[in-house]
């Protein structure tokens, strides 16, 4: 695999996950009315790609919204290199103990997103255990209230949401409940019966399945120019996942 250049962003692709069901379902949202929403499934299935392509989407400034393999309006072209300012992507970062300040995460997102900017499907690897603290839900809570003067909806995406620490899940819980109409929230995780109940009842489910191997074929040879022979190797080992495709890629199993 060639190797990646986090100083040189890499637009979203035009990738199609083949993910029928959420596909179908999201696909029958009205763009006026978006509930809080679940994206659940197995590690490296999309999940995280598919709510940032929902969320570009929901802001594309037409009203049938641009393709990615086509032109994109200027509100397109942000949130396909993850600069568009209505769109806040949330991470667990490294705990810091009883000296944690409230804006002691916001670095570690940033690095986050830098690499995220190169390699839509990069993994942040911190050598501390992780966590969305209370600090970053109220955040949410405050930017929520705020209606958006340039864009349709704010919408925050919480990768990983079962990292979210319980007072940060019960702080949140009144946005769920009745967020407000220009909010929306995207819990994205691998383990959903990592959030608390009173989450899980009050959002909708989208779920989401192993990839395909010609779908991880397809992103390996076509996002990251993986030789054919290599990328039908590693989708066949992967299980559906391009986590596990990647990182066998760059252990040269």
């Amino acid at each position: 695999m060639p190797p990646r250049t986090p100083q040189e962003p890499r637009p979203l692709p035009a990738l199609d996950l083949e993910q029928p069901q959420a596909s179908a379902y999201l696909g029958s949202l009205k763009r006026d009315a978006i509930p809080p929403l679940l994206f659940d499934g197995p590690d490296g299935s999309g999940k995280e790609f598919a709510a940032i392509e929902f969320a570009r989407a929901l802001l594309c400034e037409k009203e049938t919204p641009c393709r990615l393999d086509g032109p994109r309006c200027a509100s397109c072209l942000r949130a396909s290199v993850l600069e568009h300012p209505g769109i806040h992507l949330i991470y667990p970062t490294p705990t810091q103990g009883s000296g944690e300040d409230d804006e002691g995460d916001v670095t570690d997102i940033a690095k986050i997103l830098e690499d995220k900017r190169s390699d839509i499907f990069s993994q942040p690897v911190f050598s501390k255990k992780t966590s969305i603290r209370i600090a970053r839900a109220r955040a949410i809570i405050q930017r929520a209230s705020i209606k958006p003067f340039d864009a349709r909806y704010t919408v925050f995406i919480l990768v990983d949401a079962h990292a979210m620490r319980e007072e940060a899940q019960n702080a949140l819980l009144k946005v769920v409940e009745e967020p407000p109409p220009h909010a929306v929230i995207i819990f994205v995780t691998s383990n959903a019966e990592g959030l608390l109940y009173t989450i899980r009842s009050r959002v909708q489910r989208v779920r989401f399945f192993p990839l395909k191997r010609s779908v991880l074929e397809t992103i390996l040879t076509g996002y990251y120019d993986v030789e054919a022979k290599a990328a039908k190797r590693a989708a066949a080992m992967a299980q559906g996942s391009i986590n596990r495709a990647n990182a066998m890629l760059e252990s040269g199993d």
